[in-house]
């Protein structure tokens, strides 16, 4: 069925369904796998590995340290056009490629071998948060839910 399966505080792998899944990890570095269903994915605090699997899947992040800029967590399988990081909680403006010039901004850049999302909570022109997408992927604003 449609599966609520929450993790711990260790380093948790949990594992959803066919269905519509709610995966959460809490603390630890946990991986979220979501299965074949429109799943929601929340790592929470750590660096964690999530993957949606096939069907349009939301990766949620509710919490400045669910992803910050030394443990970052890694999004494995994201399709653009299809999947969606839900970072409403935030606030955001989304500057594309551009540097930041101020406070609550998101931006993505090219790196080898994968796609960094940066977002400067605070202002100061560096990243409190990132998010790591494998493989070098083009997002655009349609791919995040604000």
């Amino acid at each position: 069925g449609n599966d609520h399966i929450r993790g711990g505080r260790g380093n948790d792998e949990l594992h959803g369904s066919l269905h519509r899944d709610r995966l959460i990890g809490g603390y630890g570095n946990d991986t979220l796998l979501g299965g074949g269903g429109n799943d929601t994915l929340v790592g929470g605090a750590g660096a964690d590995r999530l993957g949606g699997g096939p069907g349009r899947d939301v990766f949620r992040f509710v919490s400045f340290s669910d992803s910050r800029t030394r443990m970052p967590d890694t999004i494995g399988d994201f399709e653009t056009g299809r999947d969606d990081i839900d970072l409403a909680k935030f606030d955001l403006t989304y500057i594309g490629g551009n540097a930041f010039t101020g406070a609550r901004q998101l931006r993505w850049e090219p790196k080898r071998g994968h796609s960094l999302v940066s977002i400067d909570l605070d202002g100061n022109g560096q990243a409190d948060m990132a998010i790591k997408l494998t493989g070098r992927i083009s997002l655009t604003e349609d791919d995040f839910l604000f």
